[in-house]
């Protein structure tokens, strides 16, 4: 239930992002949206300890900061530890102890009242930080997921960018965390 409410306030959250000034979004534009919208309510309730109902791609690749981190069949994606991880030698990134996840991340910026935002346009910053370089990843789709907007600031801030395939599958996730 929770997981369908969230479902239909992104929905209509990215609705009102994909229309376009000359009238509504196509049908297409729409049913990108409300693709987009149910994944990213799923990754969020999988964030959140639900067992994940998030679609896979057939290999999932998950960056940090636009760099590889880990490349992994979509069996090991539905496993929580699966996402933690640091550039190799790191024992710190963007002030947080290694490892970090996009799944810690959402989980830690959730509080009664303040659900997480989806947007369908890349962040210009990330908290104070204005460098948010992307993957080399080829994906018919993109969404971002961020904290809601009252509980961003130069440190608490993330932006965790969905990546789909052609067939509406999660196929890369790339966390992008402020600084202090």
């Amino acid at each position: 239930m929770r997981c369908a409410a969230l479902a239909a306030t992104l929905v209509l959250a990215l609705s009102a992002c994909t229309g376009h000034e000359d009238g509504p979004p196509s049908p297409a534009a729409a049913d990108r949206a409300a693709a987009a919208a149910d994944a990213a309510a799923a990754f969020v309730a999988f964030a959140q300890g639900e067992e994940s109902q998030v679609r896979w791609a057939g290999v999932v690749r998950y960056y940090l900061h636009g760099a590889l981190v880990a490349e992994f069949a979509s069996s090991f994606a539905d496993d929580p530890d699966t996402w933690d991880g640091c550039h190799l030698g790191d024992t710190t990134h963007e002030g947080r102890r290694c490892p970090v996840s996009p799944l810690t991340a959402i989980a830690g910026s959730l509080a009664p009242g303040a659900a997480p935002t989806v947007e369908d346009e890349a962040p210009i910053t990330v908290g104070c930080s204005a460098d948010l370089p992307e993957p080399d990843v080829d994906a018919a789709a993109l969404a971002w997921i961020r904290p809601d907007p009252a509980r961003r600031d130069c440190f608490s801030d993330y932006a965790v960018t969905l990546y789909f395939d052609a067939d509406e599958r999660v196929s890369a996730v790339d966390l992008a965390l402020s600084g202090p």
